[in-house]
C-alpha cells in the first residue's frame, strides 16, 4: 500500500478504533525505515569519506618518511664535511691571525738576545782588561 492509500484509508476511520491504531503504527514503522536507509546512506558517505581522508593521510604519512630520510642523509654528510672544512678555515685562520704576534715575540727574543749579548761582550772586555793590569 503507497503513502497515499494508507492516508486515505486512515481518514476514513475513528482515532480510536484499531484500525486506526495500525494505521499509525505502519506510519512509524515507515518512518523508521525511512531513517534506517538514510542512515545506512550517511553511513556509507562516511565511510567513504574516511578512505579518502585514510589514503591522503597514508601518501602523506609515506611523503614525510622521504623528506625526513633524506633530511637524515643531508645531515650525515653535513655532519661529516662541516667539521672538517670548518676545522681547516678556523686553522688558517689562527695562523693568519698568530703571524703578527709569533713576529712580535721573535722580535723581542731577538732585541733580548742581542741586549745580553751586547753586555756579555762588555763585561768579556772588562774582565780583560784587569787581568791585563
Amino acid at each position: 500500500m503507497s503513502d497515499e492509500e494508507l492516508a486515505r484509508w486512515q481518514a476514513g476511520l475513528k482515532t480510536s478504533t484499531d484500525h486506526y491504531i495500525l494505521a499509525d503504527k505502519e506510519w512509524q514503522r515507515r518512518a523508521r525505515k525511512e531513517q534506517h536507509d538514510l542512515n545506512l546512506t550517511l553511513l556509507k558517505n562516511q565511510h567513504d569519506l574516511n578512505l579518502q581522508i585514510l589514503n591522503k593521510q597514508s601518501k602523506l604519512t609515506k611523503l614525510s618518511i622521504v623528506v625526513g630520510f633524506i633530511g637524515i642523509i643531508l645531515g650525515v654528510i653535513l655532519g661529516a664535511y662541516l667539521p672538517t672544512s670548518l676545522s681547516r678555515e678556523s686553522q688558517v685562520n689562527q695562523k693568519e691571525s698568530l703571524k703578527p704576534q709569533l713576529q712580535q715575540t721573535v722580535s723581542a727574543v731577538n732585541r733580548d738576545r742581542d741586549r745580553h749579548k751586547g753586555t756579555n761582550e762588555s763585561s768579556s772586555k772588562e774582565q780583560k782588561n784587569i787581568t791585563r793590569h
